[in-house]
């Protein structure tokens, strides 16, 4: 059966999204990187490292009764939660990354797409 002219326009159309997301499987946008999972991995190292530095230094603050040992062990926790803060940074852009950088496929592809249709 030979095919006709319309036959041959439905299947070289294709809806935007197959489109973009036939170019995005082509580009390997959404597959994360080395660094990411490095990041990843240290961050979750260092919200652990950090949470177990802040507890140990509470109770060797609890343990003494002199106070240049407490006011030591307060900065030891200090450490402890400035070390659990950046962690939870560096895991929040880790584990954002891979969104912000389909986000940014899929915005450079609709302009490109709009710019086709101009």
């Amino acid at each position: 059966m030979p095919t006709t002219v319309s036959q041959k326009n439905q299947k070289v159309r294709k809806s935007p999204a197959a489109a973009m997301q036939e170019e995005l499987s082509e580009l390997a946008v959404t597959q994360q990187t080395k660094r990411e999972a490095l990041l990843l991995k240290l961050s979750i190292a260092g919200l652990v490292l950090g949470i177990t530095v802040a507890i140990v230094a509470f109770f060797l603050s609890n343990n003494t009764d002199n106070p240049l040992n407490q006011r030591d062990a307060v900065i030891v926790a200090l450490i402890g939660n400035a070390i659990t803060v950046a962690s939870g940074f560096v895991f929040l852009y880790s584990a954002t990354a891979r969104f912000q950088r389909f986000w940014l496929a899929r915005l450079i592809y609709t302009q490109q797409s709009a710019q086709d249709q101009d």
